[in-house]
């Protein structure tokens, strides 16, 4: 597999400035706002002590020869397959250096088998040096419902129906890859979620999600916490050829500049998938400079040569004629490195059982990594340099 140049003008995104309605939204709720510190970590995961003794990793040699840190999941999260894990991200990437002492990951997940649809959830996770058990914390991503836009006349939040299929954690933000848009016939994009905005709720019942005019209290299906959305980019594209469907993303460092990259999964009777980023600012977080009446064009934009089945991704130096770090699936389970300038890279596999997202911490030179198969998951980190 190699990439080759696509025109990056031909993409663009756009600001839904959805900002200030979403956020006015959730300040009427009243609720208690929680730092990421201070949430109650009630989870717990299991270091993984020898790969190749775990599901995962078993017979698969390229990855436990290079395993240098991983958990597996507490066990109901680890067999459930109402709730599927895609995305992974870290404060890493939002900071180049996560807060002095902790070492923070999250993981997004997409609800699938449930009488009633649960939209997405996030997990956030310590998995600072050391620790075992390694301590979490799952939290309901919504998005706010204004009074005048619900039955009850009472501001309220509801679920999200998109696959999270990616995250990216960049300063304030929680960014998910949201491909609905392109499913049904239109171009995809992105959903924003505030990360100083935590919200605590009453976690008593779990048949029930936002405000109950019986108890005046809000739900959010048994969860504690909810993470509420305040933002969306769509993409604007001319012709069905320019539509991307947003599968996964993550982020790129070229010198001191930030990208958002996203890509495309396809199936064996599908084009390969493209590859995508987008300008960040570093500033306010956000897309750079992008607004509903000035879509950003793409900083870069490549097409995969071959490879279909793409599921996370990662980048360094994108813009500098660097290198892309992929992960495939569909029994073809694969780490890909492949120059940006085009050439085959180095391919790894058997890698782990279903690899998903992927994000890079600098100051350990760890890539992370999540897989996705109920019964063989866990979150793990091999060092960038060996692949």
């Amino acid at each position: 597999m190699g990439l080759r140049p696509l025109p990056s003008g031909a993409f663009r995104i756009q600001d839904e400035g959805i900002w200030a309605a979403k956020a006015a939204v959730v300040d009427a709720w009243g609720l208690p706002s929680r730092a990421l510190t201070d949430l109650d970590l009630n989870r717990r995961g299991t270091v993984i002590q020898e790969p190749e003794n775990h599901p995962a990793f078993e017979g698969r040699h390229d990855v436990v020869e290079r395993f240098r840190a991983g958990f597996a999941w507490q066990a109901d999260d680890a067999g459930t397959t109402r709730w599927i894990p895609q995305g992974l991200t870290g404060e890493a990437d939002g900071t180049d250096e996560g807060e002095a002492g902790r070492t923070w990951l999250a993981v997004s997940w997409h609800n699938e088998h449930d009488d009633v649809d649960k939209g997405m959830r996030v997990s956030f996770i310590d998995v600072t040096a050391g620790a075992n058990p390694i301590l979490y914390r799952n939290v309901l991503l919504v998005t706010p419902v204004a009074a005048g836009d619900d039955p009850s006349t009472h501001a309220t939040f509801a679920a999200i129906p998109a696959h999270a299929g990616g995250a990216l954690w960049f300063r304030n933000y929680l960014y998910v890859a949201d491909s609905r848009g392109f499913d049904g016939g239109r171009p995809g994009g992105v959903l924003v979620f505030d990360m100083t905005n935590i919200k605590e709720v009453d976690p008593s019942r779990d048949d029930l999600l936002g405000w109950s005019a019986a108890d005046d209290a809000y739900y959010a299906f048994g969860y504690r916490y909810v993470l509420p959305q305040v933002g969306r980019y769509v993409q604007v594209a001319r012709d069905v050829a320019e539509r991307l469907r947003w599968s996964f993303i993550g982020l790129d460092r070229t010198n001191t500049t930030r990208n958002l990259m996203m890509g495309e999964y396809t199936t064996s009777d599908e084009a390969p998938g493209r590859l995508v980023w987008w300008s960040l600012d570093e500033r306010t977080g956000r897309l750079t400079a992008a607004s509903p009446d000035r879509p950003l064009s793409a900083s870069l934009a490549r097409a995969c040569s071959h490879e279909q089945f793409l599921q996370g991704c990662h980048s360094q130096d994108a813009l500098a004629d660097g290198t892309v770090w992929l992960t495939r699936t569909s029994g073809r389970d694969a780490l890909c490195d492949r120059p940006v300038t085009g050439g085959e890279g180095a391919t790894f596999q058997p890698w782990a059982d279903q690899p998903e997202g992927l994000t890079y911490a600098p100051s350990s030179d760890n890539l992370w990594c999540v897989t996705e198969r109920a019964g063989s998951r866990a979150v793990f980190a091999v060092k960038r340099a060996s692949v």
